[in-house]
Protein backbone atom coordinates (compact mmCIF):
# COMPACT_ATOMS: atom_id res chain seq x y z
CA UNK A 1 0.00 0.00 0.00
CA UNK A 2 1.38 3.40 -0.99
CA UNK A 3 1.03 5.96 1.81
CA UNK A 4 1.80 9.61 1.37
CA UNK A 5 3.53 11.67 4.00
CA UNK A 6 0.73 13.94 5.26
CA UNK A 7 2.55 15.81 8.00
CA UNK A 8 1.67 19.44 8.57
CA UNK A 9 4.48 21.98 8.08
CA UNK A 10 6.19 23.08 11.27
CA UNK A 11 5.13 26.41 12.73
CA UNK A 12 8.14 28.63 13.26
CA UNK A 13 8.17 32.01 14.99
CA UNK A 14 8.86 35.07 12.89
CA UNK A 15 10.27 38.43 13.89
CA UNK A 16 9.08 40.37 10.84
CA UNK A 17 5.62 41.09 9.48
CA UNK A 18 2.95 38.41 9.52
CA UNK A 19 3.76 35.84 6.85
CA UNK A 20 0.94 33.82 5.39
CA UNK A 21 1.68 31.84 2.24
CA UNK A 22 -1.37 31.44 0.03
CA UNK A 23 -1.87 29.06 -2.87
CA UNK A 24 -0.52 31.52 -5.43
CA UNK A 25 2.35 33.00 -3.40
CA UNK A 26 5.86 32.01 -2.67
CA UNK A 27 6.50 30.93 0.92
CA UNK A 28 7.65 33.77 3.14
CA UNK A 29 6.19 36.57 1.02
CA UNK A 30 4.63 39.25 3.23
CA UNK A 31 0.98 40.13 2.69
CA UNK A 32 1.04 43.69 3.92
CA UNK A 33 1.13 47.16 2.51
CA UNK A 34 1.65 50.41 4.45
CA UNK A 35 -1.23 51.87 2.44
CA UNK A 36 -3.67 49.68 4.37
CA UNK A 37 -2.82 51.39 7.66
CA UNK A 38 -2.71 54.84 6.08
CA UNK A 39 -6.13 54.55 4.43
CA UNK A 40 -7.69 52.82 7.46
CA UNK A 41 -6.45 55.64 9.71
CA UNK A 42 -7.69 58.31 7.32
CA UNK A 43 -11.05 56.60 7.02
CA UNK A 44 -11.30 56.34 10.80
CA UNK A 45 -10.58 60.05 11.23
CA UNK A 46 -13.05 61.12 8.55
CA UNK A 47 -15.74 58.73 9.80
CA UNK A 48 -15.33 59.87 13.41
CA UNK A 49 -15.56 63.53 12.47
CA UNK A 50 -18.57 63.12 10.19
CA UNK A 51 -20.60 60.99 12.55
CA UNK A 52 -19.65 63.17 15.53
CA UNK A 53 -21.15 66.15 13.71
CA UNK A 54 -24.26 64.13 12.83
CA UNK A 55 -24.53 62.96 16.45
CA UNK A 56 -24.31 66.55 17.68
CA UNK A 57 -26.94 67.75 15.22
CA UNK A 58 -29.33 64.94 16.14
CA UNK A 59 -28.81 65.29 19.92
CA UNK A 60 -29.19 69.06 19.89
CA UNK A 61 -32.42 68.83 17.87
CA UNK A 62 -31.12 70.69 14.83
CA UNK A 63 -31.51 67.63 12.60
CA UNK A 64 -34.39 65.63 14.02
CA UNK A 65 -34.41 62.09 12.70
CA UNK A 66 -37.20 59.62 13.37
CA UNK A 67 -36.58 56.98 16.05
CA UNK A 68 -33.52 58.75 17.53
CA UNK A 69 -35.24 59.91 20.71
CA UNK A 70 -33.34 57.58 23.08
CA UNK A 71 -30.08 58.54 21.41
CA UNK A 72 -30.74 62.25 21.89
CA UNK A 73 -32.23 61.90 25.38
CA UNK A 74 -28.85 61.17 26.96
CA UNK A 75 -27.53 64.59 26.11
CA UNK A 76 -25.27 66.12 23.52
CA UNK A 77 -21.87 64.99 24.83
CA UNK A 78 -22.65 61.25 25.12
CA UNK A 79 -24.32 61.33 21.71
CA UNK A 80 -21.24 62.92 20.15
CA UNK A 81 -18.89 60.35 21.74
CA UNK A 82 -21.05 57.39 20.76
CA UNK A 83 -21.42 58.67 17.20
CA UNK A 84 -17.69 59.41 16.95
CA UNK A 85 -16.83 55.90 18.18
CA UNK A 86 -19.18 54.35 15.66
CA UNK A 87 -17.76 56.55 12.90
CA UNK A 88 -14.22 55.61 13.92
CA UNK A 89 -14.93 51.89 13.64
CA UNK A 90 -16.90 52.12 10.40
CA UNK A 91 -14.43 54.54 8.81
CA UNK A 92 -11.46 52.32 9.66
CA UNK A 93 -13.24 49.28 8.24
CA UNK A 94 -14.19 51.04 5.01
CA UNK A 95 -10.73 52.62 4.64
CA UNK A 96 -9.01 49.28 5.18
CA UNK A 97 -11.24 47.55 2.65
CA UNK A 98 -10.59 50.27 0.09
CA UNK A 99 -6.84 49.89 0.66
CA UNK A 100 -6.99 46.12 0.27
CA UNK A 101 -8.94 46.57 -2.95
CA UNK A 102 -6.23 48.91 -4.28
CA UNK A 103 -3.41 46.40 -3.68
CA UNK A 104 -1.77 45.29 -6.91
CA UNK A 105 -3.29 42.11 -8.25
CA UNK A 106 -0.98 39.13 -8.72
CA UNK A 107 -1.05 36.76 -11.64
CA UNK A 108 -1.87 33.13 -10.89
CA UNK A 109 0.99 30.84 -11.91
CA UNK A 110 -0.01 28.25 -14.47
Amino acid sequence: MNQRDERQPEARPTTGPVLVPLANEREGEAIYSPNILRLAGGGALIGALLLAVVGYLVASGRAPLPHTGPFAAGGTAPAVFVAAGLGLALGALVGGLIAVNRLPKREMPH
